[in-house]
């Protein structure tokens, strides 16, 4: 059984709640001279100003067995997105080693390729859990949408006709950062898609591979099938590769998925992946207020937690956005922890990570 107890206007009201099925979402809604208790299915999203965005649809129970469990109710189980383009110090390889999860793949780490410089911090963070008893997860990190300048893959790119280019002027459509930007993949093209399928498959698989315990697919919370089929198709297809070669079916398939501004809370994407990295959750639908954005973030992890998913939330301090260069003190940081906080212990469930920092290592 289960007794909540709440106070109005210095009364005491025990209500007791007994029995009840899994897969609630129980909710205080304060008015006047009340507290009214608001019990609906953690599927759904009905009561919010939504334009129609959330629908009561399903999606399956995971099953992570195969993912052994590195989760610990002892403390806060973190996560953490490491890039570096310079050599990883050996003080930084005992702070990583320290948290639950962590992604690479996405800088070289000191070496001339991204994939290099990911397998030696891997192999190194590995050695590390060896040495003191514990365990973390490593995700290698690949976007289904942009093309990151430093994979050895793209030795067999063709930037010609796999890449993105304007149909007046011929140039790159790049994504307006990061030096000239980004260019963008032309996912229309079938070899080009085969050619993504294939480079991830095949690092997987590989001995500088082997530290890695999934993949986490960048760019796919705004995916659309409607929209963006042949992008959409593609990530579904890693999704089944992984699955159907036994030497990647026990390697986690992770993408930034739950996002609550987007249609449906991008829920779809659990028909083909396992976990969700959930990043620019305090980022509203046009009109929404504030509060229900948060609340709707955390029915979204809460839902996925229940049906037996991974939520890695990443977050940083409450008063900037991210990357947060303008907080610089230590006490800054502090200040701006509670608030994530506070998010994700009412989210938190087994297999709830929390990351929190100012910008990648």
């Amino acid at each position: 059984g289960h007794t909540r107890t709440y106070s109005i206007n210095g009364a005491f009201d025990a209500v007791k709640v007994r029995n009840f099925p899994d897969g609630l979402w129980f909710e205080l809604k304060y008015e006047s001279s009340q507290i009214l208790l608001d019990i609906k299915a953690l599927n759904d999203y009905g009561g919010y100003v939504s334009r129609g965005s959330y629908l009561l649809d399903e999606y399956a129970v995971g099953d992570l067995s195969y993912w052994g469990n590195s989760f610990s109710w002892d403390k806060v189980p973190t996560w953490r997105n490491a890039r570096k383009n310079r050599a990883v110090r050996d003080d930084e390889i005992d702070r990583l080693a320290k948290h639950s999860i962590i992604m690479l793949g996405i800088s070289p780490s000191g070496f001339t390729y991204n994939e290099e410089g990911a397998s030696d911090t891997a192999r190194r963070v590995k050695e590390r859990n060896a040495m003191t008893n514990t365990t973390t997860k490593i995700l290698w990190y690949w976007n289904s949408h942009n093309a990151w300048s430093r994979y050895r893959a793209y030795n067999d790119f063709n930037w010609d006709e796999w890449a993105r280019k304007d149909p007046v002027t011929g140039e790159w459509i790049r994504d307006g950062g990061y030096g000239e930007g980004r260019r963008y993949y032309n996912q229309s093209v079938p070899e080009m898609r085969e050619w993504w399928i294939r480079s991830c498959m095949d690092f997987l698989k590989s001995d500088e591979g082997q530290y890695f315990d999934g993949v986490f697919i960048d760019s796919v919370a705004w995916m659309r099938e409607s929209v963006h089929p042949d992008q959409y198709q593609m990530v579904v297809d890693l999704g089944s590769a992984l699955k159907n070669d036994p030497g990647t079916a026990n390697k986690l398939y992770v993408g930034n998925a739950l996002r609550q501004n987007q249609h449906n809370g991008s829920r779809d994407k659990f028909s083909f992946m396992d976990a969700s990295y959930m990043e620019n959750w305090r980022r509203l639908l046009g009109g929404q207020p504030k509060w229900q954005g948060l609340a709707v973030t955390i029915q979204l992890a809460r839902e996925a937690l229940w049906k037996g998913r991974i939520i890695m939330l990443n977050s940083n301090p409450w008063q900037c956005d991210f990357p947060c260069n303008e907080v610089t003190e230590e006490q800054q940081m502090i200040d701006g922890l509670p608030n994530n906080l506070a998010v994700f212990l009412m989210m938190a469930e087994e297999n709830a990570y929390l990351s929190y920092a100012r910008y990648p290592l």
